[in-house]
């Protein structure tokens, strides 16, 4: 099984003023306390955040 087939949890912020997405965040469900997983796992394997800004005209 690869990373992309594993189970995950998945997460969006949505900023409700714009309707637009903020943040995703991904986990890759992994055994706790597993042998060599040096990161806890509520701690996501993928975070992305976006950012927009609207302007009246060009720079």
């Amino acid at each position: 099984m690869t990373a992309i087939d594993s189970p995950q949890t998945q997460w969006i912020s949505i900023d409700t003023a714009t309707g637009w997405v903020t943040q995703l965040s991904i986990r890759f469900d992994r055994t706790d306390d597993a042998a060599g997983d040096m990161v806890p796992t509520d701690v996501p394997d993928i975070r992305k955040t976006f950012t927009a800004a609207i302007v009246d005209a060009l720079p």
